[in-house]
């Protein structure tokens, strides 16, 4: 019975999605509370950082490292909370919009995206309930003969 409600690639995406989501949503909850950063060095002077802080998404592009000191960061970290607006003092918004946005450093060799997660997990839960829910309607076949001419039918 479960196996026939999942028949279409439609249900399946939106369980993918739903537990995207819902991935995300613990994430959101975490982030009340902890600041966590995950580090990837791209060469040895650039770094990108993806953080979760304040119900906030950060995506950093960090190029103004010296020489080597980008493989100097450990891989993933996680500390107390730190507000949002602490991280931005060293920041200018080049774009905002509703508590999404980008900044560049005061330097000019730093880069950053903000987005809530309010903006992410609420999005793709509606389209999960959507993939899940909406049941397609099959297309009626209709023969393609001529009707009758009543005098047929009649008599």
């Amino acid at each position: 019975m479960i196996g026939e409600y999942f028949h279409g690639t439609s249900r399946k995406l939106g369980v993918v999605t739903l537990v995207l989501a819902c991935a995300l949503m613990a994430g959101w909850s975490r982030s009340i509370s902890t600041l966590d950063v995950v580090t990837v060095p791209l060469g040895a002077t650039t770094v990108v950082q993806w953080a979760s802080t304040d119900r906030q998404l950060l995506w950093v592009i960090d190029s103004s490292l010296a020489p080597g000191d980008a493989f100097s960061f450990n891989l993933w970290d996680s500390d107390a909370v730190m507000p949002l607006n602490e991280i931005l003092k060293e920041y200018r918004w080049t774009w905002h919009f509703y508590g999404m946005g980008t900044a560049e450093a005061f330097t000019g060799q730093e880069s950053i995206w903000v987005v809530p997660y309010m903006m992410v997990v609420i999005p793709l839960t509606l389209v999960s309930l959507i993939l899940i829910v909406w049941n397609p309607r099959i297309p009626v076949v209709r023969s393609q003969q001529p009707p009758e001419p009543l005098s047929n039918q009649i008599g």
